[in-house]
């Protein structure tokens, strides 16, 4: 039945079929080819060589199958044609591990019952219904949906955005309310006078007049007075002349710092109160 050939010996026999042999046009015929393989042998290293089916112009390969099992790889072609006529099967070649098969020649004839000119739909053929595309009206169906739910959230989500707003919505921020310098400068002075009284030679009372000035040009001028030296204050207030007036005294009182072998009760009496004359006069206090 079959043409066998192979490089060693199988323990079952390559054999193929062709069944039926003859059809009549749409109808299907099937080629099964048996083909023995070793137990530990894989699909993977068998070679089918079915080109010259697949390519015939009239014969159609409606499905190739295989099914393998302990000792056989069983390979099928289900085959249809429309045209009355003889086809020849081109051979198909198998290498597995070891062996080689090939199959002879075999004839398909399609041969239509009815005579030529019978172009009758019978309805005993039934009606052939094409398969549903699922896949294909299912990626319809989802495009639906998703544009649906586009045009249902989408004007309100625009009516949302382009409604008219302030530009600048801003959050009223409670304000802490500040003390007029000057009035500030007049209640530090007016302490440092009642230390002044109450302890006229503590030499303390000159760096507490130092940093009261300091902390008045903070206030008018908004700079970091506290922390800069009485070079870098002079830089930054150029151009207030009352607070450059009082330069000379925080030099003179930077000075006093660091002569500390020089200092007596007097002197640091004196200077607290030409300092504080000097802030009064120059700085517009009252005096009192």
């Amino acid at each position: 039945m079959g043409l066998f050939s192979g490089t060693l010996f199988a323990s079952e026999p390559f054999t193929y079929s062709l069944t039926p042999s003859t059809i009549q046009p749409g109808n299907h015929a099937v080629l099964r080819l048996s083909v023995p393989i070793e137990p530990q042998e894989n699909e993977g290293s068998i070679t089918v060589n079915d080109a010259l089916l697949f390519e015939s112009p009239e014969l159609i390969v409606l499905e190739k199958t295989s099914e393998r099992t302990d000792c056989c790889l069983t390979i099928s072609y289900d085959l249809t044609g429309y045209k009355s006529k003889s086809y020849l099967l081109p051979p198909i070649e198998i290498k597995t591990h070891g062996n080689s098969f090939s199959t002879e020649t075999k004839t398909l004839a399609i041969a239509s019952l009815r005579p030529e000119e019978d172009n009758e739909i019978r309805e005993s053929f039934g009606a052939l219904t094409p398969p549903f595309p699922f896949r294909k009206w299912g990626k319809i169906v989802g495009l639906l949906l998703i544009l649906t739910f586009l045009l249902v959230t989408l004007p309100k989500k625009l009516k949302l955005l382009y409604r008219k707003r302030p530009l600048y919505q801003t959050k009223k921020v409670p304000t802490i309310p500040t003390e007029d310098p000057l009035l500030w400068l007049k209640k530090q002075i007016h302490q440092l006078k009642l230390k002044h009284k109450q302890d006229p030679f503590n030499d303390l009372l000159i760096d507490e007049w130092s940093r009261i000035i300091r902390g008045y040009v903070g206030r008018v001028s908004a700079v970091p007075a506290l922390t800069w030296t009485t070079r870098e204050l002079k830089i930054g207030v150029s151009t207030s002349v009352p607070i450059l007036k009082m330069i000379p005294s925080l030099e003179s009182s930077d000075q006093f710092k660091f002569q500390t072998e020089m200092r007596t009760e007097d002197s640091v009496t004196l200077l607290i109160g030409k300092y504080i004359q000097e802030t009064e006069k120059h700085l517009l206090l009252c005096g009192n």
